[in-house]
C-alpha cells in the first residue's frame, strides 16, 4: 500500500501545512495539489499566479514561442493531475473517502491560462 508521505517522496513534493490543509508544490511548476482534510478529504489543483508569471516571463525570455509556452504549461498541469490521481488512489486504499474537485480545479486553471495567454498576445 502506498501511503501519502511515499507519494510526496516518490515524486519530491514540497509540502506545506496549514490547518486542515495540505499543499504539495509539484517541483517548478506553478500548480500545486491541495489536500483539504476534513470528515471528507477533499484534493484539487491549485495555481500559484505569481510563480505563473514567473515561469513565463523565463520561458520567453529564453525565446519561446506562445505556443512553446502553452505546451510547456500543459505538461506541468498534466504531471500535477497524474501525481494528484495517485494521491487520490492512495488515500482511499487506506479507506479515507475522498471528494475530487480535479475537474472543476483543472477548468479554472484552463480558464484562467486562456485569459492570461490571450493578454500575453495583445502586449507582445
Amino acid at each position: 500500500m502506498t501511503s501519502l508521505s511515499d507519494v510526496i517522496k516518490k515524486y519530491q513534493l514540497q509540502p506545506r501545512k496549514e490547518g486542515k490543509e495540505e499543499e504539495l508544490e509539484v517541483g517548478n511548476s506553478p500548480f500545486y495539489i491541495k489536500i483539504t482534510k476534513d470528515d471528507v478529504y477533499k484534493v484539487r489543483i491549485e495555481l500559484d499566479k505569481e510563480r505563473l508569471e514567473e515561469l513565463i516571463e523565463e520561458l520567453i525570455d529564453e525565446g519561446n514561442t506562445k505556443d512553446d509556452i502553452i505546451d510547456t504549461l500543459d505538461e506541468m498541469l498534466d504531471e500535477a493531475i497524474r501525481i494528484a490521481y495517485e494521491i487520490i488512489n492512495s488515500l482511499e486504499k487506506q479507506g479515507i473517502e475522498i471528494k475530487s474537485e480535479l475537474t472543476s480545479s483543472v477548468m479554472d486553471i484552463k480558464d484562467y491560462l486562456i485569459e492570461e495567454l490571450e493578454y500575453l498576445e495583445e502586449i507582445s
